[in-house]
């Protein structure tokens, strides 16, 4: 008596696993260029909620930015320089971060400054966003799993 045993449906299989494969790239840059748009909008909203940025400048210098590969999303200020020559770079970090007041250089007698405090506090908008660009990159993990299941299960 012979026993064998036979396996059907494996080349299919690994037909839809390549095919999956195939449009992973193109689904992973979507996925990262939506990520990206959705945490510059937190950036955004949470930069215009401080009435010290109430003008919107530093707002309007955040860019999202996805890599060359597709493989990360990232919101970061733009390159270039303000009318000043400072960096945006700088002058976000600056206000992100915080820095320190330069003392008043006036040595006449009799004067006082106005300023009572050694630094400025941070604004912190990039740390406020990442618990909820953690949770929007999550959920969209989700989704794209979703739909390279979908598309492997087309395939059948």
């Amino acid at each position: 008596m012979s026993q064998s045993i036979t396996v059907t449906g494996l080349d299919e299989l690994i037909r839809r696993m390549q095919d999956a494969a195939e449009d992973f790239p193109r689904l992973r840059r979507e996925f990262h260029e939506a990520i990206a748009a959705e945490i510059q909008d937190d950036v955004v909203k949470s930069l215009g909620s401080r009435a010290r940025e109430s003008s919107g400048k530093v707002a309007g210098w955040q860019e999202s930015v996805v890599g060359s590969g597709g493989g990360y999303a990232a919101v970061r200020p733009i390159k270039g320089k303000d009318g000043h020559g400072r960096a945006y770079g700088y002058i976000t970090n600056a206000i992100e971060s915080g820095h320190a007041i330069s003392r008043p250089r006036k040595n006449r007698k009799g004067y006082r400054a106005r300023i009572k405090k050694r630094y400025v506090l941070g604004l912190h908008f990039y740390e406020r966003a990442r618990p909820t660009a953690e949770k929007r990159a999550i959920d969209g993990a989700n989704r794209l799993a979703d739909t390279i299941k979908q598309k492997m299960e087309e395939k059948a």
